[in-house]
Formats: structure tokens, sequence, C-alpha cells
């Protein structure tokens, strides 16, 4: 949830699960309604409320890309290459080479399995 950086630390998840905890709701479901959790500050608020935008878009698109154009379309939207570039640093370079391999493994998966769809499903907090 927050990565790359999105101002959404440990203490606002845990603040958002036992929130999904009383409520009986997934995760999912409290960051629509992050406004209602107690003792978390608008400007997290807000970064909670885009990052759910994020998941809506991608979860839409889930049925209409495969899941190689998926990963790519994700990691170019939230910058993750350029990010590691403008970082320049051994452990920059190795995560970019992490990357490339993982997607380079998602693109023959999706060969393999032209029908398969993501699934993505969210579990409810007890």
């Amino acid at each position: 949830m927050n990565f790359p950086q999105r101002g959404i630390g440990m203490t606002t998840i845990k603040r958002m699960i036992g929130f999904a905890r009383r409520h009986n709701i997934t995760l999912f479901e409290t960051m629509s309604r992050v406004f209602e959790v107690i003792d978390i500050k608008e400007r997290i608020q807000k970064n909670v409320k885009n990052f759910k935008i994020l998941l809506d878009k991608y979860t839409s698109l889930r049925n209409r890309l495969s899941i190689s154009e998926l990963s790519r379309s994700l990691v170019d939207e939230l910058q993750i290459i350029q990010m590691y570039k403008e970082e320049s640093t051994l452990e920059s370079v190795e995560r970019l080479e992490n990357i490339d391999a993982l997607l380079g493994s998602i693109t023959e998966y999706s060969k393999e399995r032209p029908r398969l769809r993501s699934r993505i499903t969210f579990r409810k907090y007890r």
C-alpha cells in the first residue's frame, strides 16, 4: 500500500484493519470508507483514497488485459522503473533486473495460458 511511498504507514494500516474487523469488511472496503476511520489525518485519507482509485482501475482492467499487459501497465503507471533508474545505485540496478525478470516470467506464463485472467480476491478481517 505504501510502495512507492504514499505516506501510508503501518499505524494507518493497523487502524484500517481494526476498522475492517469491527465492521466485518475487507481492507479494500475500508479504503472506500477511510474517512470514517478515526485518527487518520486528512492528507493520509486522501492518499488512501487515491490508492483505492488505482486498485479500482486495475480491478476493472483485469478482464480486458492479459496478466502480462496488466502487470506492465501497473509498473509503468507507478513509475517504478523510472524511480530505480534515477536512484542509480547498485541495489537499484539489481531491483531493475528483478523487475525485468518478473515481468518476463509473467509474459511467458501468460503466453502459455492465454485465457488466464488475474483473480483478485479480498479477505475480511475478523
